[in-house]
């Protein structure tokens, strides 16, 4: 797995040491990452008077928690596309990725008091995840295999593990929100954000469109968008042809997670279109 403290800084980024600089070119690297391990990301700009001291002040905690943590840090400046794509009204905006997939956290700079207690409940909640916290955790072989095919960039050998997981045992909830993450990896590894979504607004009609702009707002953590997206497309199907959509939002499920309220509610959603 991608350990971040051993990115290099880019772009002349004057970043405390072992805080990664995230560009377009390494994001899904960051998010590859975060599979194993809970990934604060900051998107903040010079702009902001006390943004340095700010990830000055973050960097220390997370260092002081480097079993559980890594933390990256976007520049909205230099890295504009990216910030549009995790959709940012606010400098400074902290995200948490876990399994790839980022939560807005907090907006704001905070007090370092206020951050200590936030980063407590983030190793609370990795741990729940089943993400490193720095206790020793016994991985399924082939799982670890996984993330090893993830380290090298081979994320179709990933998939195959998951998939070896997943023929033992259909309902290993771990499994399918692993090979979800790689699907979707699979899916948006070198997607020109801008160009993707242009395209879908100039062919609402094109299926393959629409459900490309879905990964993209699955992979940057927009659930709600990329579940209305999907269900707005399978309303207006017909039957025959939905199967594709259903199959996605199935996946994107189970890369959420069965017990995100969100899930739910697009469940239901689906269930009433379906039957």
């Amino acid at each position: 797995m991608i350990d971040l403290s051993s990115l290099k800084n880019t772009g002349g980024s004057d970043l405390p040491a072992g805080v990664a600089a995230v560009t377009e070119a390494n994001l899904q690297d960051i998010l590859q990452g975060s599979l194993k391990k809970a990934t604060l990301l900051t998107v903040t700009s010079t702009r902001v008077p006390e943004g340095k001291q700010f990830v000055a002040t973050l960097a220390k905690l997370v260092g002081e928690r480097a079993d559980s943590l890594s933390l990256a840090v976007l520049d909205a400046d230099a890295q504009g596309r990216v910030a549009q794509a995790l959709r940012v009204q606010q400098l400074p905006t902290t995200f948490l990725l876990i399994k790839g997939q980022p939560q807005p956290l907090f907006d704001g700079v905070h007090a370092e008091q206020q951050l200590v207690q936030v980063l407590d409940e983030v190793v609370r909640i990795a741990g729940e995840e089943g993400l490193e916290t720095g206790q020793p955790k016994q991985l399924d072989p082939r799982e670890q295999e996984a993330y090893a095919a993830l380290e090298r960039g081979d994320l179709d050998a990933a998939a195959a593990q998951y998939e070896k997981m997943l023929s033992d045992n259909p309902a290993d909830d771990a499994a399918k929100a692993g090979r979800a993450t790689v699907n979707l990896m699979r899916r948006t590894r070198g997607a020109q954000l801008q160009e993707v979504r242009e395209t879908a607004a100039n062919a609402p009609q094109s299926l393959a469109a629409q459900m490309a702009v879905a990964d993209l707002d699955m992979a940057g953590g927009h659930v709600d968008d990329a579940f209305a997206r999907l269900l707005g497309i399978l309303r207006e199907l017909p039957s025959d042809q939905r199967e594709p959509v259903r199959a996605r939002l199935l996946e994107f499920f189970d890369l959420v997670g069965a017990s995100d309220p969100r899930v739910s509610r697009a469940r239901q959603r689906l269930a009433a279109l379906l039957y």
